[in-house]
């Protein structure tokens, strides 16, 4: 079985905790805020958009609301509705002492919790809450023969056209170009854009409106798949997809490979072998368990998984011995951390094309493994075996979680950098200068409270539709400290860093996720009730080498006018 599945589900969670990240890092990372009962607008924002999703009445269910709205609306609604919330419980609260505040906002969030769990009037109760339709869900799988349907895979399209040919427009100017691979990005920037690419990738690098023409680009992409789609007969839908979609999943690889070359610039091709050395001796270390771990005789199971302990730590002594001595083995360009990053990388690439082959390989030969990495390459679309290569629902909510990240980066970006951003990090800083220079701290923290939970009452829409229905225990206690753990990795004060830590927190989860699937199944259940302690370590030992963050806080300089 192909593991793009898991990938596209992976980038679901990762995009919408990111999304609560970034909301936490308005409240906690620029106005100091320490604020752990974020996880209550997230559900308030997820309980409000299905409740006004919902039908008047539902069979077997019992809430409150049910006004068969459409999602677009009831998401902004429930995202108002949470930074509402989110600016009275702040009323009250705002003035006390941060360790007050916290255990304040705190009891709020399992208040919140317990009523939605215990009144069933308001929201089903303890049983889930269900019956709601995910957006445009009918349409799917795309393309399909429906004029709808086709008109859902051409703003698809154009989506994956501005996403693609944005990134080729800022290569030559992010890296490091010669004169032979400038042309070869502009020629494939021309290719890209349907024959108007060599007029707009000319003017693109030199001209101010690059996004002028990107958007005329994704346009006209856009345009030309959904007329190919609907002229065509049915059975050339699954050419089409090939050609839109599918070259757009290969240009993710070969773009990620170049940003992958970019970030670690410095590391030398020996570097690259300490790397993979890491990640083949990683695997050596899971060897015994997974060769002798689900043997039926429990003795040789027993044995195996003992090797793998001492295996493994032996494994982690070695890097600590390699972390202490790296001017006696290692380059003097990089250190150790990024030797570590880039066998990461190695990681991934082991796991996702390697790794992920063994199951095919033994159900299916080598036919069904060559087809298991085609389905791996062009991830965006998936084989289904009655409607062929097509777009199904999950890819969607893939590209539409990952387009409100954008959108939602981009407004918190906009927002810090302007005076009210300021202010935010000059009441971090110190309040009582920033009362003294005649600002309201008071107004600014509400009004960072009020923005902070609107953006985790938007996150939980989009959990709404993730989940199709939702339940109290989606909303534990520990989610406000798991993203609040987000913001602290990433780098605080820092909306890029925030997209990080989500991204290393879900790495650490699936990687102990996957760690846990080759112990046998009574030792499984152990090893996952193990895998936060192993999160939690993993994470210490980031800290510890990065106490700021990955990125660290972003400072920015402020241009004042003499005058």
């Amino acid at each position: 079985m192909a593991i793009s599945g898991s990938l596209v589900a992976f980038g679901i969670s990762v995009g919408i905790f990111a999304i609560l990240a970034l909301g936490m890092n308005i409240k906690f990372g620029y106005t100091g805020l320490l604020e752990i009962g974020h996880v209550a607008f997230y559900l308030l924002g997820g309980y409000m958009t299905a409740l006004l999703v919902l039908p008047p009445t539902s069979p077997g269910q019992q809430y409150i609301l049910g006004l068969g709205l459409p999602w677009i609306v009831a998401i902004v609604l429930a995202s108002l509705f949470a930074g509402v919330i989110g600016a009275l419980v702040s009323l009250p609260a705002i003035r006390l002492r941060e360790d007050y505040l916290a255990i304040t906002l705190l009891g709020m969030a399992y208040i919140v919790q317990q009523l939605f769990r215990s009144e069933r009037w308001l929201a089903n109760g303890p049983r889930a809450l269900a019956g709601f339709e995910r957006p445009l869900n009918n349409l799917f799988p795309v393309p399909g023969e429906t004029l709808g349907s086709a008109i859902v895979f051409g703003v698809l399209v154009a989506l994956f056209w501005m996403a693609a040919t944005y990134a080729l427009a800022r290569l030559p100017s992010i890296t490091k170009f010669d004169s032979a691979r400038r042309m070869i990005a502009n020629g494939t920037f021309a290719l890209t854009t349907l024959g108007v690419g060599y007029f707009f990738g000319r003017r693109a690098h030199k001209a101010d409106n690059q996004m002028v023409n990107v958007l005329i680009a994704g346009f006209l992409a856009g345009v030309i798949a959904t007329v190919a789609t609907v002229v065509t007969p049915a059975a050339i839908n699954e050419l089409i997809a090939l050609v839109f979609v599918g070259t757009f999943s290969l240009f993710t690889w070969v773009y990620a490979y170049v940003s992958v070359r970019r970030y670690f610039s410095e590391a030398t091709a020996s570097d690259a072998l300490y790397g993979l050395a890491l990640t083949v001796l990683f695997f050596v270390s899971l060897a015994p368990l997974i060769v002798l771990g689900n043997d039926q005789n429990e003795m040789t199971s027993a044995i195996g998984m003992l090797l793998t302990v001492v295996l493994l730590a032996a494994y982690v002594y070695g890097l600590v011995y390699l972390s202490r001595n790296w001017d006696r083995y290692g380059s003097d360009n990089v250190n150790v951390v990024t030797i570590v990053g880039i066998g990461a990388v190695w990681l991934f690439i082991v796991r996702y094309f390697g790794v992920s082959l063994i199951s095919p390989l033994q159900n299916g030969g080598v036919g069904s493994a060559i087809l298991s990495t085609f389905q791996n390459l062009i991830w965006m679309l998936q084989f289904h075996q009655s409607l062929g290569i097509v777009i199904e629902y999950d890819r969607f909510l893939l590209v539409m979680v990952f387009s409100t990240l954008g959108l939602m980066y981009y407004l918190s970006e906009t927002a810090v950098q302007s005076p009210f951003g300021r202010v935010l990090k000059a009441i971090r800083e110190d309040e009582d200068v920033a009362t003294a220079l005649g600002k309201n701290t008071f107004t600014y923290k509400v009004q960072s409270m009020a923005v902070g939970s609107a953006i985790a009452g938007f996150a939980g829409g989009l959990t709404a539709i993730q989940f199709q229905s939702l339940t109290w225990s989606i909303f534990r206690m520990d989610v406000t400290f798991f993203v609040l753990l987000m913001v602290i990795i990433g780098g605080t004060a820092n909306n890029r860093g925030a997209i990080l830590g989500s991204v290393i927190f879900w790495s650490f989860s699936r990687a102990t996720s996957d760690l846990a699937e080759f112990f046998p199944a009574a030792a499984g259940s152990s090893i996952r009730a193990l895998r936060l302690v192993i999160i939690g370590a993993l994470l210490i030992v980031i800290l510890y080498y990065r106490p700021e963050g990955i990125w660290g806080e972003e400072h920015r300089t402020i241009e004042v006018d003499s005058e």
